[in-house]
């Protein structure tokens, strides 16, 4: 999968560290090179792991807080290659994101639209037939882009499920594996490097990381295990090329996973994906389970064009706002209201009580 990837010379290498070094990103790349490269004894793998054990994880920090200002489409497409290429799954989506507040649509072939959305005020999900109006199924008025969200587990930058969480990850998909969030693989305990080495993308510096990974919890959305990636660090270290070795259903179906990631520089102030080619060779202890299907996804992002608040809102998809949520002194004479009734019927209650006993007596 990295054939396109060489080990770079030593002496070219160590040209470019000198006329190269001018900028933060470009000195962790002549770090990295002169440790593994330079003449004389070979590092140690705790002094080769340092630069990307503190580099990278700051800088996918610094890249989700930038993606959350994308907007755009993504169109994917599920290929069974045993089956003469045959497309098995189609699906199209598109998000906006604005800090904490976001939209999220997504259609799966011949079904319905699906969208979620939160603003300052509620949360929203609505549907539509295909060629039909928008309709709304729940409004939440705890779900607003003000409301800290709860983390749900691996899967995302944000680890939930909401329009945020999902309009997040795919922003970020450059570091995402499958269903599998890298940044949280590196951060585990259970995450070993075995291995560190510099190499070269026709021009372009990039280190490719060997790691372990058996986490002692599974989760379903977390189904990387050991194998390889290859980091850009001039692109905030995201994921250029990718094998592991993944396992589903706890370990009952296994198999290989290799992802090929594009970029662009030119649709926003920092790199945004523009395309993602997975494959998944897999097969579980069933006969005849082998699978070999390519999850190709076409992005089309860029920073957001505006600020306009309304892009998140009912208004937005031609529906009424809704009602407003009643105020906090609504809800006091509620519960007061409430309270003073439980305290009649149980002051009633004990009179009657008390005559009833009166007349038995």
């Amino acid at each position: 999968m990295i054939a396109s990837c060489r080990v770079t010379r030593r002496k070219v290498a160590m040209r470019r560290i000198r006329s190269r070094c001018v900028g933060p990103r470009v000195c962790i790349i002549a770090v990295l090179s002169a440790q593994l490269l330079s003449a004389g004894p070979v590092p140690s793998s705790e002094s080769r792991e340092q630069p990307f054990l503190e580099k990278a994880p700051q800088q996918w920090e610094e890249y989700v807080r930038l993606a959350t200002n994308l907007e755009g489409s993504v169109q994917f497409e599920q290929i069974d290659r045993r089956a003469s290429d045959k497309v098995i799954r189609h699906s199209e989506s598109r998000f906006v994101l604005d800090g904490r507040r976001a939209v999220y649509v997504f259609k799966p072939a011949d079904e319905k639209w699906h969208a979620e959305g939160a603003n300052a005020e509620y949360g929203f999900e609505i549907a539509a037939e295909p060629g039909g109006d928008w309709y709304i199924t729940n409004i939440d008025w705890d779900a607003n882009a003000e409301v800290p969200r709860e983390p749900v587990g691996r899967g995302g930058p944000v680890g939930t499920a909401d329009a945020y969480g999902l309009a997040t990850k795919l922003a970020c998909s450059g570091l995402v594996i499958f269903s599998t969030w890298f940044p949280d693989v590196a951060a585990s305990p259970a995450f070993q490097v075995r291995d560190l080495t510099a190499i070269a993308e026709g021009d372009e510096e990039c280190v490719k990381v060997e790691f372990e990974y058996h986490p002692a919890e599974t989760d379903p959305r977390n189904v990387v295990r050991s194998g390889m990636v290859v980091l850009d660090p001039e692109r905030y270290w995201l994921i250029r090329e990718a094998e592991v070795r993944g396992e589903w259903g706890g370990g009952r179906e296994t198999g290989t996973i290799t992802v090929r990631n594009e970029f662009a520089d030119d649709k926003a102030p920092f790199p945004v994906i523009t395309r993602q080619v997975m494959h998944v060779s897999a097969a579980s202890v069933e006969p005849d389970s082998q699978v070999e299907h390519d999850w190709i996804r076409e992005f089309d992002l860029s920073e957001r064009a505006d600020d306009d608040e309304s892009r998140f809102t009912l208004a937005a998809f031609g529906l009424p706002e809704p009602e407003e949520e009643p105020g906090e002194r609504t809800r006091v004479a509620l519960r007061l209201s409430l309270a003073v009734t439980v305290l009649v019927l149980l002051t009633l209650g004990a009179l009657l009580w008390r005559r009833r006993e009166s007349r038995t007596a």
